[in-house]
């Protein structure tokens, strides 16, 4: 028997999490990967073990490190659900601590002061970033397709594909009648 596959340690914390949330079985799961059983056990047990370890040194909750690759990553997925929507006194509200976070000079550089604000409110710092960067685009600040730009670009789309289908009715018609003339 070969050796067993390398399983990058974020698929690992993903399985685990799936069986302890009951989505699957430790025999499940082992079929699906193609190891044994007792490995994913002793992934259970090395990720429980990780748990404690970081609750016993006063580690807790999503913002907290533990010294395994990909576990912070792989929680904080799992208990932020996504495609999230925003109401924009949300987006205002983040955008205008994301400005003060920057003018405080507490931040060496943008993504550090996005992170610390994105934390504070809960949020994904990549959500955070992208508003930035619309805003400054919206504001002429860096180049880009604005936002007002970009609707009417899809609303345009819109039109054209309506108007496609609307000519090749009308083709189709067109060409039924034209058949319809040309009999005696």
């Amino acid at each position: 028997m070969g050796r067993p596959p390398v399983i990058p340690v974020e698929k690992k914390t993903r399985i685990v999490l799936s069986i302890l949330a009951g989505e699957m079985t430790i025999a499940e799961a082992a079929r699906r990967e193609k190891v044994s059983e007792q490995s994913i056990g002793r992934w259970k047990a090395d990720f429980l073990e990780a748990g404690k370890t970081g609750l016993a040194a006063g580690r807790s909750g999503p913002s907290s490190r533990v010294n395994r690759s990909g576990f912070r990553s792989v929680l904080q997925a799992r208990m932020e659900p996504m495609n999230q929507k925003y109401s924009p006194e949300m987006r205002e509200r983040a955008l205008r601590m994301l400005d003060e976070a920057r003018a405080s000079g507490d931040h060496p550089n943008l993504m550090s002061a996005v992170r610390h604000v994105a934390g504070l409110l809960g949020m994904s710092a990549e959500t955070l970033r992208v508003w930035h960067r619309r805003r400054e685009i919206d504001t002429g600040q860096r180049p880009g397709v604005t936002t007002d730009v970009a609707e009417e670009n899809k609303r345009l789309q819109r039109e054209v594909a309506e108007l496609k289908k609307a000519n090749e009715v009308l083709k189709a018609a067109s060409v039924f009648f034209a058949k319809e003339l040309d009999r005696p």
